[in-house]
């Protein structure tokens, strides 16, 4: 059976990919700005993106109950 154009691209797009990998591309990619990279650093980094972006979304929906309790009138509005 003759294989395919088609069934050839197939097999080569999702065939197995072989990977080259040296001792300078590992050293490369433990480092990020020329600092080592550390994984542990994610978790609290993620906290701290995480506790803004709430402050940033607390601040917009509060805002103007808290104006309209302040200042009696939303004076913006």
């Amino acid at each position: 059976m003759e294989e395919s154009y088609l069934w050839n691209k197939i097999q080569n797009y999702y065939g197995e990919t072989k990977y080259t990998v040296t001792p300078e591309s590992i050293q490369r990619d433990r480092m990020i700005f020329d600092k080592p990279f550390k994984r542990w650093y994610i978790a609290p980094a993620a906290m701290v993106f995480q506790a803004i972006c709430g402050s940033v979304y607390a601040w917009s929906v509060f805002n103007r109950p808290v104006d309209i309790a302040i200042y009696g009138s939303d004076m913006g509005a």
